[in-house]
């Protein structure tokens, strides 16, 4: 199982801060989440990952690393009847997804969410989601998080939870230089650590003005086939 040591990740995470043009991406995120404000403008912000997701009825989703659960409430504006799994290491967020996240998506949809949310505390060394449960997992702007040494199980974990065929979404900033590689992936290196854990790589997406990308695998089996 995924075994990310707690020290590594926050050096990694303070380190990659310290960098400008990772300042300069962040805050440019930070003013646009001013978005959430209306609808026009979530559509603005996370209109093109919410097409790309495309959450239908009777989907079973993960939110890996989910924080507040902001991204659990943008797929409820317009999605009804899935199940999505709130996921994260910290759940001292939980509650704020309940007091003030969700009502205030909930007005901007004009009606309660329909969508059934189950919690997940996970911890460094494994998510704790039930195996062979999810038609879709999404990891959004957490995968260049995870240290290199913890890759490997996770995506094996990741696998391991997924029913067959299902989709993983990778949001993610990419490496632009080589000292930018030190922090955020090169497009070359993630697509590859990915489909060498048995995915298949289906497309990339450049979203939030080309800030952000995602990229979209299949789970495959150990010939590399996708079961129906």
């Amino acid at each position: 199982m995924m075994r990310l040591v707690l020290s590594t990740f926050f050096v990694l995470l303070l380190t990659a801060c310290q960098k400008d043009i990772w300042e300069g991406r962040f805050e440019k995120e930070r003013k646009l989440k001013k978005a959430f404000k209306s609808e026009e403008a979530v559509q603005l912000l996370y209109g093109e990952q919410l097409k790309v997701w495309d959450v239908k009825a009777g989907d079973v989703v993960a939110d890996i690393g989910s924080y507040d659960g902001v991204v659990a409430a943008l797929i409820s504006m317009y999605s009804d009847n899935a199940t999505i799994y709130i996921q994260d290491v910290d759940t001292s967020n939980f509650h704020v997804f309940e007091g003030n996240i969700r009502p205030h998506f909930e007005k901007l949809k004009g009606r309660p969410f329909t969508n059934n949310f189950k919690y997940v505390a996970g911890t460094y060394d494994t998510t704790n989601l039930p195996a062979n449960t999810f038609n879709k997992i999404i990891l959004n702007n957490v995968y260049h998080y995870i240290p290199d040494e913890g890759k490997a199980d996770f995506l094996k974990e990741i696998h391991l939870l997924l029913q067959d065929s299902g989709y993983f979404y990778v949001r993610t900033p990419l490496a632009r230089n080589e000292d930018e590689a030190h922090y955020i992936p090169a497009e070359d290196d993630l697509v590859n650590s990915i489909v060498s854990h048995k995915f298949q790589f289906i497309e990339d997406h450049e979203v939030m003005h080309g800030m952000n990308y995602i990229f979209v695998f299949q789970k495959s089996d150990r010939n590399g086939r996708i079961r129906h």
